[in-house]
């Protein structure tokens, strides 16, 4: 009975380079040569704006994106107006803050960022910045 696995096949017909992980199954003895990395190139945006949005407790999308692997870093400040600013990622509560107060938080797969404010006088005032990375587009 004939296994394939042991019978002598030769590598460069199987290939388009060498695979050689036991030269005593080879037709010939050859270096084992690992398959390329993909390579990728990345690109980094920083975004940044203000927020100035009704302390009504409605969400307020700041930012939003279709991009697939984008990640990134997002920072909020709450500089006045309403006390308290609730920070939605991807439409998941992250994180809140009082007035005077900022906070910086890293996602993968960052696709969106709103934020909620309440308690306070008519407006909520602060500021927000979003370094993002993603792969860069190709195009035909």
């Amino acid at each position: 009975m004939s296994n394939k696995f042991f019978e002598k096949i030769p590598v460069d017909s199987l290939f388009d380079e060498c695979y050689c992980f036991d030269c005593m199954l080879c037709e010939k003895c050859c270096r084992e040569k690992k398959p390329k990395k993909e390579t990728r190139e990345l690109v980094t945006d920083q975004l940044c704006g203000n927020i100035l949005t009704n302390c009504n407790g409605m969400e307020t999308v700041l930012w939003e994106t279709s991009l697939v692997s984008a990640f990134g870093t997002a920072t909020l400040f709450l500089s006045g107006g309403c006390s308290n600013m609730d920070v939605f990622i991807n439409d998941v509560f992250s994180f809140s803050l009082q007035k005077g107060q900022a906070h910086s938080t890293t996602v993968k797969g960052l696709k969106k960022l709103a934020v909620s404010c309440s308690n306070g006088s008519s407006s909520c005032e602060g500021k927000y910045c979003i370094n993002l990375h993603y792969d860069r587009p190709s195009f035909p």
